[in-house]
């Protein structure tokens, strides 16, 4: 299995009411989601946040990470995700971090479709619950 396709999709929508700090408004609210497509048609999905007016910046370096991750075994994810987070051009914060994990997240998310499980028993879950706090 090899990747084929790495992609950006940005969803917006407004709020109803806008959100404010001393700086800055934030009348919209989003998501970027990130698709990593592979030759045996499976798609892993995740979220790379959503950074109000980032859009385009994201969608670059998405498109810088594309010469780590094409071609590759979706299976490898340490290795691909040490390949981006190697320091680069784009640096290693910010919008960089945001983009780097929601390949990452893709990915798990794929290999999990790929052999019909759900992500937590890839990574070895077991608890039937989870604990609630209040932070």
């Amino acid at each position: 299995m090899k990747i084929t396709d790495l992609r950006m999709e940005t969803y917006r929508w407004d709020r109803t009411v806008p959100i404010r700090n001393g700086m800055y408004v934030y009348p919209t609210s989003g998501l970027n989601v990130v698709k990593v497509e592979t030759d045996e048609g499976i798609t892993g999905i995740g979220l790379a946040g959503g950074v109000q007016g980032a859009e385009e910046i994201g969608s670059v370096i998405l498109d810088h990470f594309k010469q780590f991750v094409m071609g590759q075994d979706p299976f490898d994810t340490e290795r691909i995700w040490d390949a981006m987070w190697q320091p680069k051009l784009v640096g290693r914060r910010g919008i960089t971090t945001r983009v780097i994990s929601g390949i990452d997240i893709a990915l798990w998310d794929l290999k999990g479709r790929a052999v019909g499980k759900p992500v937590y028993k890839l990574l070895g879950g077991f608890a039937d619950k989870v604990p609630v706090y209040i932070a």
